[in-house]
């Protein structure tokens, strides 16, 4: 039995075993008789009669129907190319036209046989009767087979030969769509652009024309002029849609596991990535533009290769590449990005371009006054994004008259609610090259707007001018502090040379007569003088329009807030950015002075010792400090500063010493609108002819003041008997104590004005 066993199971295993082997002998078959059948029409004599040719037939049917099944190899695709572009007459163009649809690849499609047939069609483009279908035909194959291609680099190098198949009709779309697919750069030029346009003209704006002007418009946008239609979602319209499943089927039908796994996974991520990305929507309307290569100047010759060429954009893949070709480097021709390329705003800041920036200033002004006109939901968060990008490229680049272009245009029709913080934000960083500038672009737009608008308003629009106060003033001690570390020569290092800027930024007399002899003294005076004058007129003219926003919205106290801000930045400027610069905003004082709010009343002791600290250090740095200063009379716009230092010195101190003894005398000694002769008081005021002999002059010091009621009675009630009777006049033998309890209740300014004005050094 196991004998009969054993022998029962050999021609089984044999026939399992033949029928392995039966499917790798079928294709070896085939492909003999693929080989057979190419090399019968390699050799087909022209003379051979084709009707009734059955070994002719039996070729064509073993071509078709391996090409159906398997594809061909790149050496085969070569074989029946060469046939089809052979000049055998005995091989129709019908026969030739159903080969061209057998060019199905199994793996890659050589370049070279592309080449090939893109020589092969140029020899009919300007020959009578011109390109057939057969020719069309074989150029729709290189569009379906081009993603399969082994290389695109020689296929570019016959782009020119390309492009001279828009003369033929028959051939016009699908040439756009492969020159669409191979445009470079260096493709674009002048009269290739006419000949498409010329082409618009003849036969109207067709899908694909349109479709390669757009691709040319992006690299070289100065050489399409002409505005284009973007209702065009498909240029190329997808032809021979059966013939290319077939191709992707076979091609797919040989890929190894492996390979056909990578691409899954490749699916599998761009779906996820397309699935988080932005709807398409969305994206059609973000308005800044991806960085492009712009072009270089027109040229009809090949580039010539030097040392200098410049270097694209986006070949800057890293910081160290952007410091070796920072002198090399292109902008690209979609400026626009600059406003969210952080790359590109620093290559603005190094190495700024007149004709860029002009070309950014007229994009943002063209674009922030016809975008700002839609009052719907994706129109407001558009706007918010745009201002946003151009608050940030404003801090990043500074010195570009950007923002004061768009602010110029802008704020005329504004209604001082869109957008309020991020307007009041960019008024910050502005730049004026003088007050008349200022005057004009910013400041009266916001003066009729501040008149008009609610207490919120006028408190933003007073910060943000206060902000550009501190702004302006910082860019002035930047550029001092930068002169003298010039002027300290090399030998000094970077961190010592800011550390002695940080102690005394101040110039020596040696450094002041070194920077007059060089002329570098007299270009920091031009500055300072400059900076002076927009600083004491927009402070000036503070002055009055505050007090009026006071009085109209009943001294509110958020106004008053932003007021004392105001002052006390004014009161800094010498002592934190080394300007000579000691305007007293006294109309603001004054009237905070009659304040009703203690904290107000503290803020504003507190700054009055400021300023005594200002002109302390300006008095002692007189000697030293060679610069114009500033008088404290009002200015107007063509005035020019006194070059008298202490002359300009002593009329400011005049001023100050009035206001330092009207506010102790009103606070501390209860002397109400007295009369000096020298100094002239700061209120000018005289009483109502029905409120004289009843008005007190205790009424408003810091004890019987209506300001200091609830803060007097809390003293006295912690000092007296419960069932004593109180009143504020029963302090007046006690306020050094009660200057304690004021201190005790976060109030210590009044302690410090007055033992440093009364009882310590007077100024």
């Amino acid at each position: 039995m196991a004998t009969e066993e054993s022998v029962s199971k050999e021609p089984r295993s044999s026939t399992k075993r033949r029928s392995l082997e039966e499917p790798e002998a079928s294709k070896k078959h085939n492909v003999d008789g693929l080989e057979n059948a190419l090399r019968f029409m390699v050799t087909l004599n022209p003379s051979t009669v084709t009707r009734g040719n059955i070994k002719l037939h039996l070729a064509i049917d073993e071509i078709v129907k391996h090409s159906q099944e398997e594809g061909l190899t790149p050496d085969q695709i070569k074989t029946l190319v060469d046939v089809i572009t052979s000049p055998n007459k005995n091989i129709s163009q019908t026969l030739r036209t159903k080969f061209v649809k057998c060019l199905l690849p199994s793996m890659k499609v050589p370049q070279s046989v592309v080449v090939r047939v893109i020589s092969y069609i140029s020899t009919r483009i300007f020959s009578t009767p011109g390109p057939s279908n057969l020719h069309s035909t074989l150029l729709r194959w290189i569009l379906l087979t081009f993603d399969y291609l082994d290389g695109y680099d020689q296929l570019h190098k016959v782009y020119d030969i390309i492009f001279q198949f828009v003369n033929s009709y028959l051939l016009l779309p699908h040439a756009c769509h492969l020159l669409f697919l191979l445009t470079r750069k260096c493709d674009v030029r002048l009269y290739k652009v006419h000949k498409l346009l010329e082409l618009t003209n003849k036969i109207g704006p067709e899908p694909y024309l349109v479709g390669l002007l757009m691709i040319y418009k992006v690299f070289c946008p100065h050489l399409v002029s002409m505005r284009l239609s973007t209702t065009h979602k498909v240029y190329f319209k997808a032809h021979d849609v059966v013939w290319r499943s077939h191709i992707s089927a076979v091609v797919n039908g040989r890929l190894v596991d492996d390979q056909r796994l990578a691409a899954d996974v490749s699916n599998v991520k761009m779906r996820r990535e397309k699935e988080a990305a932005p709807p398409r929507s969305k994206k059609q309307k973000l308005v800044v533009p991806g960085p492009h290569s712009a072009a270089d100047e027109v040229q009809e010759e090949k580039d010539i290769e030097d040392e200098n060429k410049s270097v694209p954009f986006e070949q800057i893949e890293s910081f160290t590449d952007f410091l070796d070709a920072l002198e090399k480097i292109e902008y690209p021709s979609q400026i626009a990005t600059a406003l969210n390329d952080r790359r590109l705003q620093l290559l603005l800041s190094c190495e700024p371009d007149r004709i860029v920036i002009t070309r950014l200033c007229f994009w943002i002004q063209h674009v922030f006054a016809f975008g700002f006109k839609g009052a719907d939901k994706d129109g407001l968060e558009r706007n918010e994004k745009l201002l946003q990008m151009l608050l940030t490229f404003s801090q990043n680049v500074q010195g570009l008259p950007i923002v004061e272009g768009f602010l110029e245009s802008y704020l005329p029709t504004w209604n001082g609610q869109s957008y309020a913080p991020l307007i009041f934000s960019l008024i910050t960083c502005i730049r004026p090259s003088s007050y008349q500038e200022l005057h004009c672009s910013i400041l009266e737009p916001l003066h009729r707007l501040f008149f008009s608008s609610d207490v919120y308003f006028k408190s933003m629009c007073i910060t943000s001018l206060t902000k550009l106060i501190q702004n302006l003033s910082m860019e002035a001690h930047l550029q001092i502090v930068s002169k003298e570390v010039q002027q300290k020569g090399p030998s000094v290092s970077k961190q010592s040379e800011m550390e002695e800027s940080r102690e005394d930024t101040r110039p020596s007399p040696d450094v002041t007569k070194d920077h007059e002899a060089t002329g570098e003294g007299s270009e920091k005076d031009k500055v300072l003088t400059t900076i002076q004058t927009i600083l004491f007129q927009l402070v000036s003219l503070l002055d009055g329009v505050i007090v009026v926003g006071m009085r109209m919205e009943n001294d509110h106290y958020l106004l008053q807030s932003t007021a004392l801000d105001l002052i006390y930045t004014v009161s800094v400027i010498f002592q934190k950015y080394c300007i000579p610069l000691v305007c007293l905003p006294i109309r603001m004082i004054h009237r905070l002075l009659l304040s009703d709010c203690p904290a107000t009343l503290a803020r504003l002791c507190g700054i009055i010792n400021s300023f005594r600290e200002a002109f302390t250090s300006l008095r002692n740095n007189s000697e030293k400090w060679n610069t114009t200063a500033i008088t404290c009379d009002t200015m107007v716009a063509t005035q020019v500063f006194q070059a008298d230092t202490l002359r300009a010195e002593g009329r400011g101190k005049d001023k100050f010493n009035a206001l330092l003894l009207d506010a102790l005398g009103m606070l501390w000694q209860g002397r109400l609108f007295a009369e000096r002769r020298n100094f002239k008081s700061i209120f000018q005021f005289k009483p109502p002819s029905h409120l004289e002999g009843k008005l007190k002059d205790n009424a408003l010091t810091i004890y019987n003041g209506p300001a200091f009621l609830a803060l007097a009675y809390k003293f006295l009630k912690e000092t007296q008997g419960e069932d004593k009777k109180v009143h504020p006049l029963q302090i007046e033998g006690f306020k050094d104590t009660y200057l304690v309890f004021l201190e005790r209740e976060n109030f210590p300014e009044f302690k410090q004005l007055v033992s440093l004005n009364i009882k310590g050094q007077k100024t």
